[in-house]
């Protein structure tokens, strides 16, 4: 058999086409090869979509898909929130060499004002 990849939508048809079957009296051999495909992924899918209906696959798959997009913000706020404690942990300085924020025994952040810093002439 050659391979073939089934959307969620075509796995849980044929799901209940070996149903049909199974109930007219087939074993499950029969009604995996009739659906053209193995008896372990007949069994595989019935574990996957058993007793799904297409409108829950497509619920799991956007569930699936906002769950993965909330990792990589989740990433993206935990590495921006390191790089601000490796950037207030150190003494920052300017180009001139006069620091521009320091930190505090206290952990707090403390930035210059404006008029201690040096203009460009």
């Amino acid at each position: 058999m050659s391979r073939k990849r089934h959307s969620t939508d075509q796995i849980i048809g044929k799901l209940r086409q070996a149903d049909v079957g199974l109930g007219q009296g087939k074993s499950v051999e029969e009604a995996c090869r009739a659906l053209k495909i193995t008896v372990q992924t007949g069994y595989r899918w019935r574990q996957k979509c058993g007793g799904m209906q297409p409108a829950m696959a497509r619920q799991l798959k956007a569930l699936r898909k906002e769950n993965s997009r909330l990792k990589k913000v989740v990433v993206d706020r935990v590495l921006n929130v390191e790089i601000l404690r490796e950037g207030t942990s150190g003494k920052l300085v300017g180009l001139d060499g006069k620091p521009i924020v320091s930190g505090s025994a206290d952990n707090t952040v403390k930035i210059w004002d404006s008029s201690s810093l040096p203009t460009s002439k």
